[in-house]
């Protein structure tokens, strides 16, 4: 039934609501970011990057973190990381500076989100928290203040090195090597141990580098000079040297487990070379070449010594009488019973009866022997 109708001295009125759309994206990012699926995100965010910034030119981004160690060529051991960590704020500095472009790093966020919120991704999948930890250094010849990390990141050599994507409007340069050992180490979460032994080893099988505590603590105060690691006070000093120990730990195992596997390799080659067909059964790393599985080769049937030795595959092992297969295509070679006794006793199996002789023809009935 319909509402009743206030009177006129009496006025309804009902709260209006502020209307808040739903944020579609998550806080936090949970979903793994492969080096499969994310050059797939990355190829996304380089078509809304053409959208927003047009022809001005391809947009060069610096990262840091697992993001580059799971783009990285040459390094194979980091399946996944949850987010992209980047350098947001040289970005702005250098779009404001160099270009002109006052907003670049509005735009850039509003691409990032809008990648998050097509792949479902949470809203930190890329992100500059880094930032607040990394500080700028001042130059005293011009008094202006650098991102020491942008530009080691931005120089020819660590570019042709470390150009992890690159695509039409988007290119991700890594930090150098040593930029992100001394970042990680300054973290050193659970992973980061490992993660800096992977760029020792990939330091010392690209430069031949000779790896000891105090080679990484120099190499680390030669390169990172902004650290400022000569004015660390003891506490930190020593706190910074066990965890060099601590990698160093790892990285001794992680060689340790690359040569067991080199050496592992040399001797399957080894074994291939002798024994063509593989390994025995009970190998624990079998070839991937078929020889090396003998049992499931077809096994090929002896061959018989005469026609009457060989068996009829489909009626070998049936039993009862089945239907008649004529061996001869003439009818009047099909009714002698020589012809399936003497020369094909395959056409009928064991135990089937034979057909009686007087169903041959009468050419080729034998006649029987009178008594003199």
């Amino acid at each position: 039934m319909p509402s009743p109708t206030p009177p006129l001295s009496i006025t309804w009125s009902q709260p209006k609501l502020p209307v808040t759309k739903p944020d579609p994206l998550k806080p936090l990012n949970d979903i793994a970011l492969t080096p499969d699926f994310l050059p797939v995100v990355l190829s996304d965010l380089s078509l809304r990057i053409e959208k927003y910034f047009g022809n001005i030119g391809p947009v060069e981004i610096v990262i840091h973190g697992g993001a580059a160690m799971v783009l990285h060529k040459d390094i194979t051991t980091r399946k996944q990381t949850f987010d992209v960590d980047y350098l947001h704020r040289a970005f702005e500095m250098h779009w404001k500076k160099h270009v002109g472009l006052c907003d670049a790093g509005a735009r850039l966020r509003k691409c990032i989100l809008e990648t998050g919120d097509y792949f479902r991704l949470g809203r930190n999948w890329m992100n500059s928290v880094g930032d607040k930890s990394i500080a700028h250094a001042f130059d005293p010849t011009t008094g202006d203040t650098y991102d020491c990390m942008w530009d080691a990141a931005m120089s020819p050599e660590n570019r042709k090195e470390n150009t992890v994507y690159s695509s039409r409007r988007l290119t991700l340069i890594a930090v150098p090597w040593y930029w992100a050992a001394a970042n990680k180490l300054d973290r050193f979460l659970p992973k980061d141990a490992t993660d800096v032994a992977d760029i020792l080893e990939l330091l010392m099988w690209q430069r031949r580098s000779k790896w000891t505590p105090l080679a990484i603590e120099k190499w680390l105060k030669e390169n990172c000079l902004e650290m400022y690691y000569d004015r660390y006070p003891p506490e930190r000093l020593q706190k910074l040297r066990s965890k060099i120990t601590e990698t160093m730990v790892v990285w001794e195992q992680l060689m340790h487990d690359r040569r067991k596997e080199a050496a592992l390799q040399a001797q399957r080659r080894a074994y291939e070379e002798t024994h063509p067909l593989g390994p025995p059964l009970g190998d624990p790393h079998p070839q991937a070449h078929p020889e090396a599985h003998p049992q499931s080769q077809p096994q090929a049937q002896p061959r018989a010594r005469d026609l009457r030795d060989f068996p009829r595959a489909p009626q070998a092992y049936i039993n009862g009488p089945q239907p008649f297969m004529p061996v001869y295509p003439q009818p009047y070679m099909q009714g002698h019973p020589q012809a399936y006794m003497q020369a094909f006793p395959q056409a009928y199996p064991r135990g089937y009866p034979m057909p009686p002789a007087q169903n041959a023809p009468q050419h080729m009935r034998v006649a029987p022997s009178r008594s003199k």
